[in-house]
């Protein structure tokens, strides 16, 4: 883990939202950095749209758009496609089909109250 100086530790360019998750997220990732250089194949949501490097499918899982090296580094160094996380997109999806005769985009968004990029690019 890198070390931050103490000005930098609440910096607003170095928080970013991330679950407590052992098995994904932010701290499966520090399991699995090896180095600096790792960091430069990851998307940065601060810097990068994310929807340019990966999407989601019906099934629940996230792909790397055209087999790009950052959307397929940052799904595979965050776990994103860890079964407990598809299954809980695939519900969503479920619901998503059920409702989206009856609900706009934004209502879709706050009535699921999760997975909100995935529910606007599915939607559309």
């Amino acid at each position: 883990m890198t070390l931050l100086l103490k000005n930098e530790i609440f910096a607003y360019n170095n928080l970013l939202v991330s679950c407590n998750s052992e098995e994904y997220g932010a701290k499966y990732k520090d399991k699995q950095i090896k180095s600096k250089a790792d960091y430069t194949f990851l998307i940065n949501p601060t810097v990068d749209t994310p929807s340019d490097y990966i999407e989601y499918t019906f099934t629940g899982e996230m792909e790397a758009i055209g087999e790009n090296q950052k959307g397929i580094q940052t799904i595979n160094y965050f776990n994103l496609n860890e079964q407990s996380l598809v299954n809980r997109r695939k519900r969503v999806i479920k619901n998503l089909g059920s409702m989206k005769n009856y609900l706009t985009e934004d209502e879709l968004v706050a009535a699921i109250g999760e997975f909100e990029t995935m529910i606007r690019q599915l939607y559309r």
